[in-house]
């Protein structure tokens, strides 16, 4: 085993209870202040537009095809 995570794990026996659960704590704060209705919204708009980049390669495609065989 890697001494160095023997040593983190010495190490960790001696943060105080406290400081673990003020840590949580502030995890928890960060989490609630992050809107996923944005991020969801955002995506949404990348797949939308991802979808229509592609319909309109097809669609040149197509008509590149057209006028080759005409």
């Amino acid at each position: 085993m890697n001494m160095k995570y023997v040593l983190y794990c010495v190490a960790a026996l001696f943060v105080p209870f406290e400081v673990l659960a003020d840590a949580t704590a502030n995890i928890g704060q960060i989490s609630d202040s992050i809107n996923l209705d944005s991020v969801e919204g955002t995506a949404s708009d990348v797949g939308v537009a991802a979808v229509a980049v592609a319909a309109t390669v097809k669609a040149v495609g197509i008509i590149k095809n057209v006028i080759n065989q005409a």
